[in-house]
């Protein structure tokens, strides 16, 4: 499944964010830091997960940094 992440809300937590990506889903820090310059710029980014649970947890708290997410499986 993919987790979809296609904007941001004012008070977008840009560190928490790459943290939350490495942290969770074992991205590489060059990797994460350019998934949030594309959010800020508005481009929807596509992170594959292989847990249903780990996805969840991860848009939850996406939401709650101020990034606009969802799940498509």
């Amino acid at each position: 499944m993919r987790v979809i992440i296609n904007g941001w809300q004012e008070g977008f937590g840009k560190v928490a964010m790459t943290k939350l990506q490495v942290e969770m889903l074992g991205l590489g820090l060059k990797e994460a830091k350019e998934n949030v310059e594309a959010i800020l710029e508005y481009e929807a980014v596509e992170i594959e997960v292989a847990d249903l649970d780990i996805a969840k947890e991860f848009v939850e708290k996406s939401v709650e940094l101020g990034a606009v997410a969802t799940i498509i499986q």
